[in-house]
């Protein structure tokens, strides 16, 4: 089930986040209904999204100011996923959680747990 509350979101983020080392560092925003979160890689990072109203979601992996990657949810597509090297385009997924899209990111990228 998709997120109801950031705070269900931000726990998940900092429970994967103590168990990764190639997070460096979380930093959170948050206004009124919505999160807005970076989190430091190695040489590259993640952006969260999330409104709480809409249940808009969205996990992107960017590198040199670029995403590389990423899994959104938005009122338009659903559920969808941009994948490595082929950013712009949108492809149907099923709903991702943040743990998940952290999986696919160590499946697909080198990284080091």
């Amino acid at each position: 089930m998709a997120y109801k509350k950031i705070e269900e979101l931000l726990d998940e983020i900092y429970t994967e986040a103590i168990k990764k080392k190639y997070i460096k560092s979380i930093s959170v925003k948050v206004e009124g209904p919505i999160l807005k979160c970076r989190i430091y890689l190695d040489d590259s990072l993640i952006n969260v999204f999330f409104n709480e109203g809409t249940k808009t979601t969205a996990f992107t992996l960017i590198k040199g100011n670029k995403r590389i990657f990423g899994i959104d949810k938005d009122s338009l597509r659903g559920w969808h996923k941009h994948p490595i090297d082929k950013s712009n385009i949108h492809q149907p997924c099923k709903e991702t959680k943040f743990k998940q899209f952290l999986q696919q990111i160590e499946a697909t990228i080198k990284t080091k747990s």
